[in-house]
């Protein structure tokens, strides 16, 4: 900051990379209290971020090597070749149940979710001399569960692999060659951005929606500091693997600048800009 004004991004190691404008595609807290700090901010605008509300959920994520892929016992010549399978869910009761538990911070026996193995769309993803397959199997998940993570995770996987097991019948232990197991808190280890492993950095509620996300300073990802805009999951239109939060930043910067686009609109962006913008 100088002069009230972002110059720049300093890095942990000690230099400078100096610019004209720093896009942080980073949550506000992170942004707005942790990179830029709370000195720098007036006290309204500091207080649309301390009220910024992370997701109500996360994800538990299984990880499998195998000799096999996944042979699922379906009557669907498809299944096996899908770029996603939905099992352990048999009704829609049971799927209720699980996402309460979720969102009161439990993992109950009815838990269900997706897999999907990769190697059968990517067969450079194993790099093994003997071959094999890899796969994940995903589910909803809070940050904090009862009993901790360190003791449900592995309890987890062993019911995710059974529940796989009976979908899937050659998924058993002789298939197996290795697994690893993701909790919401190493999804936070790893990535300190996504708080309590948010992966939309902040939850989907109407007043952290449209104009409001991350804030009405900001939904335009421009932000009250001169030279710093967002362009995240956090900011309008959301998470998820989109491109909007970045295509709307670099137009934004561009117009602010006078830079002459590049680029022209996706189909898609064109007849949202005449049904939404024009």
């Amino acid at each position: 900051m100088h002069n009230g004004r972002a110059t720049g991004v300093k890095l942990a190691e000690g230099r400078t990379l100096r610019s004209k404008v720093v896009m942080s595609t980073l949550d506000p807290h992170t942004t707005f209290l942790d990179l830029v700090g709370a000195q720098h901010l007036g006290k309204d605008f500091k207080s649309l971020i301390d009220g910024w509300k992370y997701d109500k959920w996360s994800y538990f994520t299984l990880h499998v090597a195998s000799k096999e892929p996944p042979r699922y016992r379906c009557d669907d010549p498809w299944v096996n070749e899908a770029f996603m399978t939905i099992f352990g869910i048999e009704s829609t009761d049971q799927l209720l149940e699980h996402w309460d538990n979720v969102v009161a911070g439990k993992i109950g026996d009815n838990f269900g979710g997706h897999a999907t193995c990769e190697s059968f769309f990517d067969p450079h993803l194993v790099h093994s001399p003997w071959g094999g397959h890899v796969s994940f199997f995903q589910m909803h998940a809070p940050y904090e569960v009862k009993g901790g993570w360190e003791k449900r995770g592995k309890e987890l996987e062993e019911a995710a692999l059974s529940k796989w097991h009976k979908a899937a019948p050659n998924m058993k232990r002789e298939n197996i060659i290795m697994t690893m197991h993701e909790t919401p808190v190493d999804i936070e280890i790893r990535f300190p951005n996504m708080r309590r492993g948010g992966i939309k950095h902040g939850d989907y509620k109407p007043i952290q929606l449209g104009s409001f996300r991350p804030n009405q300073e900001c939904s335009s990802t421009k932000t009250p500091i001169e030279g710093l805009y967002v362009c995240g999951a956090s900011t309008y239109p959301g998470g998820l693997v989109l491109g909007g939060p970045g295509y709307l930043g670099a137009n934004k910067v561009a117009e602010d600048l006078g830079v002459k686009k590049w680029w022209k609109p996706t189909r898609e962006m064109d007849r949202y800009i005449k049904t939404y913008l024009e």
